[in-house]
């Protein structure tokens, strides 16, 4: 569980442990401790998405866009790329934050505190990865301007994906050439192709 439902279970099934008792009170003396910056941390948990449920939705766009016709499935796949642009923008605050976090635990003197921020993962390098692989400044981008979301790799990525570009761009080539040669065997000048 993850946000409020989280807090739900922990209501819901409260501690009976002393020494666990004991352990959570010490953390919350360090969270609500003047160095701590509690009220900050609230704040920037608001921002954060609910990732769970971002990832269902992809996964559920990813299906439909099989399931369904070409036109359907190309409206699926474009509010797939816009959730998942907004997962991995999640993702990265998420990653801020635990820097943020660790940073700021390492004056902490609650030994729950210190485990759980041990435990939070470290996003940096898959985040990374997916930046190198993929142009999602673009796909940000073209999202923002005409409602359109794609996501392209980088140059340089995936050979066969590379190759398939270079295939597309001669066929189109081959393409405009073709159409110049009818368009002067037969003098019709506003001849064109359409998709």
């Amino acid at each position: 569980p993850f946000g409020r439902r989280l807090l739900r279970w922990w209501v819901t099934r409260p501690l009976v442990n002393a020494a666990d008792i004991e352990g959570r009170l010490d953390a919350v003396d360090d969270l609500l401790g003047p160095a701590s910056g509690i009220l900050d941390l609230g704040h920037k948990l608001r921002k954060l998405p609910d990732l769970e449920r971002k990832i269902t939705r992809i996964h559920a766009h990813s299906l439909a866009s099989q399931a369904q016709g070409v036109a359907e499935a190309a409206t699926a796949q474009k509010k797939g790329v816009k959730e998942l642009i907004s997962c991995i923008d999640g993702f990265s605050e998420a990653d801020r934050l635990r820097q943020h976090l660790t940073e700021a635990g390492s004056a902490a003197k609650s030994p729950l505190i210190r485990r759980l921020l041990a435990r939070l993962p470290n996003l940096s390098a898959p985040l990374n990865d997916l930046s190198s692989r993929f142009d999602l400044q673009a796909a940000r981008a073209a999202a923002a301007q005409k409602g359109d979301s794609q996501l392209s790799l980088h140059e340089g990525t995936d050979e066969a994906w590379d190759q398939a570009q270079g295939n597309m761009q001669a066929a189109e080539a081959d393409l405009q050439e073709y159409i110049f040669a009818e368009k002067k065997r037969t003098g019709c000048v506003r001849m064109k192709f359409s998709e």
